[in-house]
């Protein structure tokens, strides 16, 4: 939104991102995200600055592409946005910890997104860790085979299930199964988010 002056945008996503902490944000069904968009429009601290500079399909649109959009990798830390949370998942290190066990850290200068990895180490080797929500497996799959084409450190793929949330045990074999097809090897961890 370049023509919202940078003090105002940075307060309507400091109010999103405030809102969506109150709700249970990913638990929602998509016609529960419509209804709460629709809410916000009509909210004066959301909605209302808003529409001081987009119409409201517009505002719509920079609510759903900009603010929630990034918040996945704001959560990580990861990107412009992550400065706006007050909660945050796990950094690399502690998720590579934690798939990986003792000695694996991550090199956080190799951080990239879409979805989120990065090279990660302990004493005797190297591997890519790929990592994000178990329910984008694909993406998280194509990304381990993009990266064994173009000759990254071997993949390997840490899906996610925040703390409350199970999954059985076949549907794990079957996650496991299909990152095999591919070569990778993939790893299923359980976090909650911290407040920051």
């Amino acid at each position: 939104m370049s023509d919202m002056p940078a003090d105002v945008r940075d307060e309507v996503i400091r109010e999103v991102y405030r809102r969506i902490e109150e709700m249970d944000w990913d638990g929602m069904t998509s016609r529960q995200r419509t209804h709460t968009y629709d809410q916000w429009l009509e909210d004066p601290a959301i909605g209302g600055v808003l529409r001081r500079y987009r119409t409201p399909e517009s505002a719509r649109y920079w609510l759903k592409d900009t603010p929630v959009k990034e918040l996945p990798h704001a959560r990580t830390g990861v990107g412009p946005y992550a400065k706006y949370v007050t909660s945050r998942d796990p950094s690399p290190s502690q998720i590579a910890l934690q798939a990986f066990g003792e000695g694996w850290s991550a090199e956080e200068t190799t951080l990239k997104i879409k979805p989120n990895k990065c090279v990660v180490r302990n004493a005797e080797s190297a591997a890519l860790m790929i990592w994000g929500d178990h329910k984008k497996l694909g993406a998280l799959v194509w990304a381990g085979i993009e990266a064994t084409v173009v000759g990254s450190p071997e993949p390997r793929i840490v899906a996610t299930v925040p703390r409350g949330t199970r999954l059985s045990e076949g549907e794990k074999q079957r996650h496991r199964d299909l990152a095999s097809v591919a070569g990778i090897d993939l790893v299923h961890i359980s976090w909650q988010r911290v407040r920051v």
